[in-house]
């Protein structure tokens, strides 16, 4: 009796289970399936997180942060170039003096403004009265010294004051989260970095999240905003046509498993820990999880796997896929998981409490077995 109920519920069970496809074994094992034979046996690290391990991982930042940057390579003399916005004075002195119609007066001294002129792409700007004269390639104190002589074989012991008004010729450009994106000119007081985004209103939003990109000749480099601000190592000489790009990365890290909720979460932060991670995902789920069982899987450098105490000999690729293991039972673990730093593409994976398991599968039988009392009062009925 007992066994024809059970198997009568067996059938039930999986009569409803109808589901909204085929099935696992109609897909794996149709004889319409050509497959492909992998290696099904791939290694993998498994390192157990104590408290050196969270410290060492947390000082990893991903190479795109970590490579030396760019080359602080000397930045070149300011010369005019085409484009350029010059403001010219000449300054003549005689002894007999100049009259000043303007103030009715005689001066020593007679000062003439030009009207702003722009270096043409001959590289030339008009000096009367000398007419067209090359300025490209001259620092502005070259230029001055260059009108001065020329000037001196027309006027009285003339000075020349050259003023370089806008610098067109030598410009980079600012783009992402600043507040005044744009075209900004590399001068004296503005060569490096930090001084061109300060050029451009500054970051948005806290260096903590940005991430500082130059793109230069079609080659890129990427450093986190707060490192460029605390190591002036970083904060490199800028070049003409460098794009400088000011970016909050959005990453995404997933959690699956028995957390109360799966789901891929994305994150700017460049200090997001494994403890905030798993609060983001609401936490384990108190009765389905597996305290001992949260995994986290990423691909790492051999160096950084063997100074985790790994043996990378197995391993031929560049990067060893490694599964950390944070035992939550364990007091201690919390503080592991609160320096534990989360990167893009970390995959969370809490596993479940095999007691849990068996408890549900055992009540999902219950469900359909009568109690035994209800089988004495059938047998006393019959």
């Amino acid at each position: 009796m007992n066994r024809f109920l059970i198997s009568a519920a067996l059938c039930a069970t999986l009569a409803g289970c109808q589901g909204t496809g085929p099935r696992t074994e109609s897909i794996t094992d149709s004889p319409n399936a050509v497959k492909v034979e992998t290696e099904s046996a791939e290694k993998f690290l498994l390192v157990e997180v104590n408290r050196a391990v969270a410290q060492k991982m947390a000082q990893t930042k991903p190479k795109s942060l970590t490579t030396n940057f760019l080359p602080n390579t000397a930045p070149g003399p300011i010369v005019i170039g085409a484009g350029d916005v010059l403001d010219i004075a000449i300054v003549s002195t005689n002894a007999n003096g100049f009259i000043d119609f303007t103030q009715s007066s005689v001066s020593p001294v007679s000062s003439t403004s030009l009207p702003p002129q722009t270096v043409g792409t001959d590289g030339a700007v008009s000096v009367p009265p000398l007419g067209r004269v090359n300025a490209r390639g001259q620092s502005v104190q070259q230029f001055e010294q260059f009108l001065t002589r020329k000037l001196g074989e027309i006027l009285v012991d003339p000075s020349v004051i050259v003023n370089l008004a806008e610098r067109n010729s030598a410009q980079v450009s600012v783009v992402g989260d600043v507040n005044s994106p744009g075209r900004y000119p590399i001068t004296q007081d503005s060569k490096h970095i930090i001084d061109i985004i300060s050029a451009a209103g500054g970051p948005i939003t806290r260096p903590e999240d940005l991430t500082v990109t130059v793109n230069r000749g079609g080659s890129t480099a990427s450093i986190a905003a707060d490192r460029l601000l605390a190591n002036p190592h970083f904060n490199v000489h800028l070049q003409p046509n460098d794009v400088v790009t000011v970016k909050a990365e959005r990453k995404t890290y997933s959690i699956l498993g028995a957390a109360t909720r799966n789901r891929a979460v994305e994150f700017t932060t460049n200090e997001l820990t494994l403890a905030e991670a798993l609060g983001e995902g609401s936490g384990l789920q108190n009765r389905r999880a597996d305290k001992h069982g949260v995994f986290l899987y990423r691909e790492v450098a051999k160096s950084v796997a063997g100074s985790v105490g790994g043996d990378t000999s197995q391993f031929a690729e560049a990067t060893v896929p490694t599964i950390f293991q944070f035992d939550m039972a364990e007091p201690t673990t919390l503080f592991h998981a609160g320096k534990f730093t989360i990167q893009d593409g970390d995959i969370i994976y809490i596993s479940d409490n095999i007691a849990e398991e068996i408890n549900g599968a055992l009540s999902a039988f219950t469900a359909f077995i009568p109690a035994p009392v209800e089988y004495v009062r059938a047998e006393t009925i019959n």
